[in-house]
């Protein structure tokens, strides 16, 4: 709004708008030496904080000098003394004197930016804009005036929630500020919001609108990179060329760069080729080379059924870095329609993220949990610590009738995931968990952690019922002497529990089994995980371990596994039986050929093929694919009986 029609708009109500011109202002009188000095003495009451002095000073100066050109100096302080007491209204009259008196003022324009800033916090925001756009168009703007009117307006849009007009702000004053670090400031925050805060949805207006200026680029380059996850391909190629043809030196055109090269890979696929990213070097190398064989009789790349699907095979070193960059090479170069892999929890999350950018179905081997959320083209083939901690809570419950557990765990990333969901799993099925007791990973002394769990180490905890059997000892004894002294185990151990959790390797339990012993923790069930599955516990854990209760996938001396298909091809053709890792990457190999074999020439029909899988026939048994596209293998419980691992009967 210009100056004449805001004039015009505020003069009463009964005079005709096409009657009234803007009236001449008149120069003011030139105040006298008193005034000037009563005012800075207004200014020095203003300084110390003596607002009401200061008041009631600029008053009388103003009574007194009424003609005077200090007066529009009084009605700005004022109307600003008021403003910053939230006394509104009071500083609007004052402003308005600035503007309305017959007297020419310098500071017009300012006194209009401060009635916008009164108004805004009135909440009379169209008021307070009409204002600002006045001020706007004045030509006697200083740097002072600038940021001031861009702090109103951004305080406007905040209230609001004018994320547009927040933003318009935000590049004008990044280029009209006077100071280059606020310059850079305001701009650093205007594309802070277009890159963390703004809905998707409204990137496109940022795009189309040339007054955004320099939020384009990176309004561009994120909607660019929302449509790509949207597999909109075509589309999103179109704003990254827009990027680097705008602005081919930046990090934008940079980045734009390489997703254009991600976007064009996925539109070159070779349906027969299969990548694959396994730790082929290193400790695990011997492991990832099991893996290998399995997969290439699951693809057909040896064996009896052979196919034309061809394997594609990096090595991750175990380096996430290493497997990612691999990821990149499967897809660019060899064009890969798929990739499996990788095995450990640091180097799977690696090639999952990196083949769900580029839209690459992949099925990971490790039981890295939340694996599957990375992406919707993420499937995983493994015995998950959720998945044995229900199989084996629901066995000891529900089948054997099992109610109170303990947990004894090492205090590592494994144990505590495996003693969280047993725990969780314990009461979701009415049980209770009556102690749980961690130890360092890698613990040989477990003496403290099982006196902890049962009770008996912190004597204070216990001191009446330890006086009392100390008197007992005693008795029994003939007198405490200094050659005798009273057992570590005075105390008995609390055992108010069935059953025991150990959620650790065969080496911890078999010298927690004798310790528990040793401890007169008897009578109670060892349950554990499918890493008990091993020889070492046997050997390690000799008659403490007979009639624990673990579990696995299969059993890998079992007649019915030896006897299977499968087993006697892989023996035929490698010359060594297969175990877990052949077996897991056997099925997860087949289940992807049986996806290709639907006709499957492209990613996204492959991932669709993958996820219309409900179930397949695996090595050992029938496999479901679930909803979160988790493979859920047969599973069975096992035991320890005459020093051998047998498959455990309830009526053992």
């Amino acid at each position: 709004m210009s100056a004449l029609r805001l004039t015009v708009f505020l003069l009463p109500a009964f005079i005709l708008l096409s009657c009234v011109s803007k009236p001449k202002k008149v120069p003011p009188v030139k105040a006298p030496a008193t005034a000037v000095q009563q005012y800075k003495k207004a200014g020095e009451l203003i300084k110390q904080g003596k607002r009401s002095s200061a008041v009631k000073l600029l008053k009388k100066i103003k009574s007194q000098y009424p003609n005077s050109d200090v007066v529009d100096d009084v009605n700005m302080d004022l109307g600003q003394l008021y403003l910053s007491i939230a006394n509104y209204k009071t500083s609007i009259n004052y402003f308005r004197e600035v503007i309305d008196s017959v007297y020419f003022s310098p500071r017009e324009t300012e006194a209009l930016i401060y009635l916008a800033r009164a108004h805004t916090r009135l909440r009379e925001y169209k008021k307070a804009l009409n204002y600002l756009d006045t001020a706007e168009e004045a030509v006697d703007l200083n740097d002072v005036l600038i940021v001031t009117m861009f702090q109103v307006r951004l305080e406007i849009a905040r209230e609001t929630n004018d994320k547009f007009e927040y933003l318009k702000t935000l590049v004008k004053v990044s280029k009209a500020h006077p100071n280059p670090q606020q310059k850079a400031r305001f701009k650093s925050k205007a594309v802070e919001f277009i890159e963390s805060t703004l809905p998707e949805g409204d990137l496109e207006k940022i795009i189309d609108d040339r007054s955004y200026d320099f939020l384009r680029i990176p309004a561009l380059y994120r909607y660019a990179v929302f449509l790509n996850d949207q597999r909109q391909f075509s589309k999103a190629g179109r704003y990254l060329e827009e990027i680097i043809e705008i602005d081919p030196e930046s990090e934008y055109a940079e980045n734009a760069k390489i997703m254009l090269t991600q976007i064009e890979s996925r539109r070159i696929v070779d349906p027969q080729t299969v990548g694959v990213v396994l730790p082929l070097s290193g400790r695990l190398g011997s492991i990832g080379y099991r893996v290998l064989r399995g997969i290439q009789m699951g693809l057909g790349i040896y064996g009896g059924k052979r196919s034309n699907i061809k394997l594609a095979v990096l090595d991750s070193e175990g380096n996430p870095d290493t497997a990612r960059r691999a990821v990149d090479r499967l897809v660019s170069e060899d064009h890969a329609i798929a990739v499996i892999g990788s095995l450990l929890s640091k180097t799977a999350t690696a090639v999952a993220s990196k083949a769900n950018d580029y839209g690459v179905p992949s099925i990971a081997l490790s039981q890295k949990s939340g694996i599957t959320q990375i992406g919707p083209s993420v499937f995983r083939n493994a015995l998950t610590s959720k998945m044995q901690v229900e199989y084996l809570v629901d066995l000891a419950i529900n089948k054997l009738g099992l109610r109170k557990f303990a947990i004894l765990y090492p205090n590592d990333p494994y144990g505590v995931e495996f003693a969280n969901l047993f725990w969780e799993e314990v009461r979701s099925r009415g049980g209770d968990i009556r102690a749980a007791q961690s130890y360092v990973s890698k613990e040989t002394d477990f003496r403290g952690p099982i006196k902890r769990l049962v009770g008996s180490y912190y004597l204070e905890d216990r001191m009446d019922e330890y006086k009392i059997r100390m008197r007992e000892w005693v008795k029994e004894n003939g007198g405490k002497t200094s050659r005798k002294s009273p057992p570590d185990d005075l105390l008995p151990p609390i055992i108010d529990f069935d059953a025991l959790f150990i959620p650790d390797v065969p080496k911890a339990v078999g010298q927690i089994a004798p310790m528990l012993a040793y401890n007169d923790v008897k009578d109670i069930k060892l349950l554990g995980t499918n890493v008990w599955n091993r020889k070492d516990l046997v050997r390690r854990g000799q008659k403490f371990v007979e009639q624990s209760l673990f579990l696995d996938s299969f059993l890998e001396n079992d007649v019915t596994f030896k006897n299977s298909a499968f087993y006697k091809e892989f023996v035929r053709t490698f010359g060594y039986p297969p175990g877990i890792f052949e077996v897991q990457a056997y099925d997860s190999a087949l289940f992807l050929r049986q996806a290709l074999l639907s006709g499957a020439s492209n990613r996204i029909d492959l991932t669709e093929a993958m996820m219309k899988t409900q179930s397949f026939s695996g090595a050992v048994g029938k496999i479901a694919i679930n909803e979160q596209r988790e493979f859920e293998r047969p599973m069975v419980a096992l035991t320890v009986e005459n020093g051998k691992i047998i498959p455990f009967k309830k009526a053992q």
